[in-house]
């Protein structure tokens, strides 16, 4: 209960927190005014649980939304704050996901899950989504963010910041995917 009441107060507003409890949970009103969801008794029951998961669903679907600006901004932050290394990793990451949600068929083979992004660098430019020369820069990035992650290598503050700015100046011109 005690670190619940942490987390609840370090949030602010109605949405940071979901709160998921048992039908006869008695928690403090303070809890109660955020977004919670009561559990079904029965998990097995798809009448109660499919209400119940739309609306988890939901939840984490604003969440997305809420967070999506700042975690298009989070490398370009860490690079003000002089944190390449964290920049890299974190430009990568935000590389791989929109290639994945770009690019990525819905076959087992080219599930979002299943694959590298190297295979998806080369989807996109034998599709023609990535030129020759991007494709060249982002694989750069992506081995020296592989380095910095498996090897602990170090690079200058200059490479990192233009492995960095590679990757924003593509993912600015990259459209974003449609759902």
């Amino acid at each position: 209960m005690m670190e619940a009441g942490l987390v609840l107060g370090q949030r602010r507003g109605q949405d940071g927190v979901l709160a998921i409890m048992a039908a006869d949970a008695d928690l403090p009103i303070e809890w109660l005014t955020r977004m919670s969801l009561v559990r079904p008794e029965r998990l097995d029951d798809d009448e109660a649980t499919e209400p119940f998961l739309q609306r988890i669903d939901e939840w984490l679907r604003r969440a997305s939304e809420r967070l999506q600006p700042e975690l298009q901004e989070e490398p370009v932050r860490l690079l003000r704050k002089k944190e390449q290394r964290a920049a890299l990793i974190s430009a990568v990451a935000l590389l791989e996901t929109r290639l994945r949600m770009s690019l990525a068929k819905p076959s087992y083979e080219l599930a979002p899950s299943h694959v590298p992004v190297s295979k998806l660098l080369r989807i996109g430019e034998k599709n023609g989504v990535i030129s020759r020369d991007a494709a060249a820069a982002l694989r750069r990035a992506v081995t020296m963010r592989n380095e910095v992650l498996h090897t602990g290598a170090h690079f200058s503050p200059t490479e990192a910041t233009r492995a960095v700015n590679a990757i924003m100046e593509f993912l600015n011109d990259f459209p974003a995917p449609v759902f």
